[in-house]
């Protein structure tokens, strides 16, 4: 059944979270769909879908950038600059490696190079790599998260509506940054995976807790 937005006027958190339902629906038909390539065109409708009345919505919603950009934080009077994209020509390209590196490594074969890896750790690179790319001029986290999300709903693992990862990120700002910055820096993606397989464990805990709670 597809969600109708109230009548009222929506502030910016309840619209993006309407988006973030919207979304989940636009990827349900994926589900336990292994062999669904995703594209391109999947992001870009991802992004659209997440933007759609937001905040950064207006600025080239559904579009790949056609900027270069930088990636920073104001501290005080300045910006310091924590991570320069690829440049815009670069993005299309780098998407592509990206896409086909999930492809090659999402079906489990029995050969010695086998390039398999499990779905959650591909599903931590992924959104690590998207985040890095930078490809929209605005909400690559989200589109990274939902990413993240879509890849492990078409491995069987359903979260799309459980918002505990999501929870944890905005727990943790500090730490889910620092630890995307090491992998920025160093290309070693241990850092990262850690943080991202704890934010993982925790949101089992958490449905592990509801699932208790609706107990008897």
């Amino acid at each position: 059944m597809s969600r109708e937005l109230p009548a009222r006027e929506l502030r910016d958190s309840e619209r993006e979270f309407c988006n973030y339902l919207r979304t989940f629906e636009a990827v349900d038909r994926l589900c336990d769909q292994r062999d669904a390539v995703v594209t391109k065109g999947d992001l870009r409708s991802v992004h659209r879908l997440l933007m759609d009345g937001v905040r950064g919505g207006r600025r080239q919603a559904g579009e790949f950038r056609r900027e270069d950009v930088k990636v920073g934080d104001v501290e005080g009077d300045a910006v310091v600059v924590h991570h320069h994209p690829p440049g815009w020509l670069q993005v299309e390209p780098e998407l592509e490696a990206l896409l086909a590196w999930i492809e090659g490594a999402k079906v489990k074969g029995d050969g010695p190079d086998d390039p398999w890896v499990h779905p959650v750790i591909l599903a931590g690179v992924a959104q690590h790599r998207l985040v890095w790319i930078h490809p929209f001029v605005d909400g690559n986290g989200r589109t990274a998260r939902m990413l993240t999300t879509l890849l492990l709903h078409q491995r069987g693992y359903d979260f799309r509506f459980l918002f505990e990862l999501s929870s944890y990120y905005n727990d943790n700002l500090d730490a889910y940054y620092a630890a995307l910055r090491t992998a920025d820096v160093s290309g070693d993606y241990t850092a990262w995976l850690t943080y991202f397989l704890g934010g993982f464990a925790y949101q089992m805990v958490g449905i592990q807790d509801l699932a208790r709670g609706g107990e008897g």
